[in-house]
């Protein structure tokens, strides 16, 4: 009865670490759809270029994260937000450690965040890294493109660089009172209290609403856990969805140096040197 359910579902009942304005963007895109409102299409072909098409610079390899980050996304979300998939960065990560020309890897982040799903495996990569891995940005690096920065030996970012946005977010429609007057009722026999949970047209209970935001606070405190480790002592007030600019987020140790690509590609020619 609803259009497009499944990509309700995967936007409205999945966690993300994402910017809240982000996740609107997204929200009102799919409404756009949703409503068979006319998209404009420019009708140029969009290229995708993939985190594993690194450039190598004095034997650094450049890695671009940019855009919504996601898991097994398709070509088409992909070109659609600009998306890059966690899949994709451990390809470009296992492709420049066997790279014989490359001696460490810079992670050049512009990003808002995206799903949970395929984080923590992310990083995990990141940190194994045979090769030392720094961070840069000169724009963005929130909510999971953060998590994915501080996974690396160091973190850098330009004063106007905006970090942080360490948290998760969940949303969904009640559409229940649009379906009434409708004048459609929607039913839904299901074993468990909890298997039919944000189904459209049906709405959520107290204990389902509790069991959502234990599960948003549990990958939140997965979050922070992460940072602590990687970064050490953060404060909690730095750990509250917000973001910080430059200088603000050095002082927090959300990032270890104010500076410009080049002082990060320094760091990680400096950190390739030490290693050999």
């Amino acid at each position: 009865m609803i259009r497009f359910e499944n990509t309700a579902r995967a936007l409205y009942a999945t966690p993300w670490a994402v910017l809240p304005e982000i996740y609107q963007q997204m929200h009102d895109l799919f409404q756009h759809h949703f409503r068979a409102e006319k998209i404009e299409v420019m009708g140029q072909t969009v290229e995708v270029k993939l985190p594993q098409e690194y450039a190598v610079e004095n034997g650094v390899a450049i890695i671009q994260i940019n855009g919504v980050l996601g898991h097994r996304m398709g070509s088409f979300e992909k070109a659609c937000m600009g998306g890059c998939d966690y899949l994709d960065i451990a390809a470009a990560f296992d492709k420049a450690n066997s790279d014989p020309s490359v001696s460490a890897i810079l992670m050049h982040v512009s990003s808002p965040g995206g799903v949970v799903t395929g984080i923590p495996e992310t990083a995990a990569k990141i940190k194994a890294s045979e090769k030392p891995v720094v961070a840069f940005t000169d724009d963005l690096a929130a909510s999971a493109g953060y998590y994915l920065a501080s996974s690396t030996s160091a973190v850098y970012a330009t004063q106007s660089a905006r970090i942080g946005s360490i948290g998760t977010i969940m949303s969904w429609l009640d559409v229940s009172k649009a379906y009434e007057a409708q004048g459609v009722k929607r039913e839904v026999v299901s074993s468990g209290k909890y298997k039919a949970m944000m189904t459209p047209g049906i709405p959520i209970t107290d204990e389902q609403r509790v069991h959502l935001q234990d599960t948003v606070d549990m990958l939140a405190d997965e979050f922070k856990g992460h940072v602590r480790a990687m970064r050490g002592a953060v404060d909690d007030d730095y750990m509250e969805g917000q973001l910080v600019w430059g200088k603000e987020a050095k002082a927090a140790g959300l990032i270890d140096e104010i500076g410009l690509f080049q002082d990060a590609l320094t760091e990680a020619q400096e950190l390739a040197e030490t290693k050999e």
